[in-house]
């Protein structure tokens, strides 16, 4: 299993909490607070109301650093992300995209409150944008532009995050216990499943990992090929 760590915080004193006083607040104690609810709540449950009770405050005294929630949600974004280092770019672009593909692997796994971050109310912070720059000026420096640009980001960062979320969860569901429903499927559908749980080892997850992230890489290729991307059904219609 990934021993997980919690996002490091500023060393800024959060203040001596007296007798029926609050506790001075500042924008770290406000952000601190915020991530410590992230750690088992979700971005839609962080109201400021909820972030305020929680900090021992009013929602009036949080408005005083924030002008309002989505501010506060970047910040929170930007500490999230601040320790993710990303490698510096070497000559093979697979290897660029592999490293970097790792390096937010590794973040995840260390820091799994920076997955909630990652957008909100259909909102995109800067802070992930950020980290997925490098992915689009690689791709741009490939030859792909316009249509061919767009797709290919969209695809990678969307196979890439969906295989991390997925196996950031995925461990805990690969034991005996997880099986325990195998009871109500039929006979047939049970020898299916208990054929791949019939080998003692664990599945490797780097292994998986690693395996999944090539295949994304080598994804790509069609489309560095010089092959147009055809249009959907949908975008067809539009078009007569």
């Amino acid at each position: 299993m990934v021993a997980t760590k919690k996002i490091q915080i500023s060393n800024e004193s959060e203040g001596k909490r007296g007798r029926g006083r609050p506790s001075k607040l500042s924008e770290q104690i406000i952000i601190n607070g915020a991530l410590a609810l992230l750690v088992n709540g979700t971005v839609e449950e962080l109201t400021l109301s909820r972030l305020a009770q929680s900090l021992g405050t009013s929602v009036m005294s949080l408005y005083n650093y924030f002008p309002n929630r989505d501010a506060l949600l970047e910040a929170v974004a930007n500490q999230a992300f601040s320790q993710l280092v990303l490698p510096k770019p070497g000559k093979q672009w697979q290897d660029n995209l592999l490293a970097w593909l790792w390096a937010v692997q590794n973040h995840f796994d260390q820091f799994p409150v920076v997955t909630k971050m990652m957008g909100w109310d259909k909102r995109i912070p800067a802070a992930w944008m950020r980290v997925t720059v490098p992915v689009i000026r690689e791709l741009k420096a490939l030859g792909l532009q316009g249509e061919d640009l767009k797709f290919a980001v969209n695809w990678f960062l969307s196979s890439a995050t969906g295989l991390m979320l997925i196996e950031g969860i995925a461990p805990d569901f690969r034991n005996s216990a997880s099986y325990a429903a195998l009871g109500s499927l039929t006979s047939d559908e049970q020898d299916l499943l208990l054929e791949v749980r019939q080998f003692p080892s664990p599945t490797n997850r780097e292994d998986l990992l690693n395996y999944g992230f090539q295949q994304i890489i080598g994804g790509l290729g069609p489309l560095l090929k010089g092959r147009k991307i055809a249009p959907s059904k949908k975008a067809i219609g539009k078009m007569a």
